[in-house]
């Protein structure tokens, strides 16, 4: 209720108690890896100077071949271990604060549902290794902000370290029945970052683009009338 607050468009009868249809705590599965990359980046920027004299202004435009290595450390890259969970509600709620993580226990499923995994690792490598090599393109790239324009020309990295752990998190799924429809929320469990799609009051959504619309046409005469 609190996150709704403010909003302008929102219908005045969506927050009631009458609308919620379900509230579940549900442990959902996620993966979280840990890795090392020795990573290696070659890349072309530009360095510019300007100067003044008489009437006319010069720039100077200078290129320069970039090279970076280093070992990145990533820590807490996480993927849905669930295929049929939407993969977008369920990556918005983050972070979680993986230091209050518990070892698994049977008791804290207590009253609770637990989904089951059903990607393993070997699904979803390939989309973290991109992931991963995005990131660590642009923790190189941050080395060489006296640059500009930098262009990555050639990008490699050898994995040291990488450690994948299974995990379950808390998250409430709030099911919403409004005028037939149904609105879904996730509330992460931890934190209460909640995500989901709200609807909006098609009456006043029209009635102010018709007061925008009838102001911006007045200004618009009005202007005409001056320009005349």
């Amino acid at each position: 209720m609190d996150k709704t607050k403010g909003k302008k468009f929102l219908p005045k009868d969506f927050l009631s108690d009458s609308n919620i249809e379900k509230m579940t705590g549900v442990y959902f599965p996620y993966w979280y890896i840990d890795t090392q990359q020795d990573s290696h980046m070659t890349a072309r920027g530009k360095k510019y100077r300007y100067w003044k004299s008489g009437d006319r202004r010069y720039t100077e435009t200078s290129y320069y071949d970039l090279f970076r290595s280093g070992d990145v450390y990533i820590r807490n890259v996480f993927e849905r271990a669930l295929s049929g969970a939407d993969r977008e509600m369920l990556q918005c709620i983050h972070p979680y604060d993986l230091s209050e993580a518990q070892k698994f226990s049977m008791s804290y499923l207590s009253g609770f549902q637990a989904e089951k995994r059903d990607i393993e690792k070997a699904n979803i490598q390939q989309m973290v290794d991109q992931r991963v090599d995005e990131y660590c393109k642009e923790v190189l790239k941050g080395t060489c902000s006296e640059y500009s324009g930098i262009e990555v020309t050639n990008y490699y990295d050898r994995t040291d370290i990488e450690s994948w752990n299974y995990t379950l998190l808390p998250v409430w799924i709030i099911t919403y029945k409004y005028k037939g429809k149904i609105y879904p929320f996730a509330i992460n469990g931890q934190t209460g970052k909640l995500y989901g799609s709200l609807p909006a009051d098609t009456g006043r959504l029209i009635a102010m683009s018709s007061l925008i619309a009838g102001i911006a046409f007045a200004f618009g005469m009005l202007g005409g009338i001056f320009f005349i």
